[in-house]
């Protein structure tokens, strides 16, 4: 989490947005394209079993792949 923070703050040129997502991604001022993102990376990491096609189709609609 520190080195991936670390990257945001130089990538988003924004300390503030790499704080707000530590805390609480789901409070942070992101796009809903970003929120999309974690969103999915959570359930990865924390339901994966409950992984459908939907969830494969929903981040499509944001530009992944």
């Amino acid at each position: 989490m520190i080195a991936h923070g670390a990257i945001l703050r130089i990538r988003a040129k924004n300390p503030q947005i790499s704080d707000q997502i530590a805390v609480n991604y789901r409070k942070a001022d992101i796009t809903p394209r970003q929120r999309a993102m974690l969103d999915f990376a959570m359930k990865v990491s924390t339901e994966a079993h409950r992984f459908s096609e939907a969830d494969f189709i929903q981040i499509a609609s944001h530009g992944f792949k």
